[in-house]
């Protein structure tokens, strides 16, 4: 959150939702992860709005970067899909053991090093269209400085 990497929302003085961005390989990859939505406040389109506030911000700081998640929500697979994300195998995500680490307190991490991070329960997705309305936003802003 230091770094400007979360998206967090408020409904007046309640926390309603976050989700927050890293980077891995050098800034090769970013993931969206930890979409948490407050439960009295789901179906109201808040989740898709998160989601949505992430990617812009993904796209911002990182506009080189393949965008990455996994997992194994409905819900989050349609959002993904709407934002133009690709279902993909496990060997086209990063390779990074640090983001891998992070899956170990889930309860299918047995599942993930059995198939030595080749496949789990989760579904990876990936958006790696580098010529978007970001993209171009961010050249746009570079040309104009120069």
């Amino acid at each position: 959150m230091e770094k400007g990497d979360a998206i967090i929302a408020f409904l007046e003085e309640q926390l309603a939702g976050f989700c927050y961005i890293e980077t891995f390989e050098d800034n090769k990859f970013v993931v969206n992860s930890g979409l948490i939505v407050n439960t009295e406040l789901r179906k109201e389109g808040l989740g898709r709005a998160i989601k949505h506030r992430v990617f812009e911000l993904s796209r911002t700081k990182y506009p080189a970067a393949k965008i990455f998640g996994i997992t194994t929500s409905a819900a989050v697979m349609k959002i993904n899909n709407e934002l133009g994300y690709r279902p993909v195998t496990f060997p086209e995500l990063t390779q990074s053991d640090d983001f891998w680490k992070g899956c170990s307190s889930c309860k299918n991490y047995g599942i993930l090093m059995e198939n030595q991070r080749r496949m789990c329960l989760c579904t990876g997705m990936v958006y790696d269209t580098l010529n978007d309305q970001f993209s171009q936003a961010t050249i746009d802003i570079i040309s104009r400085e120069q």
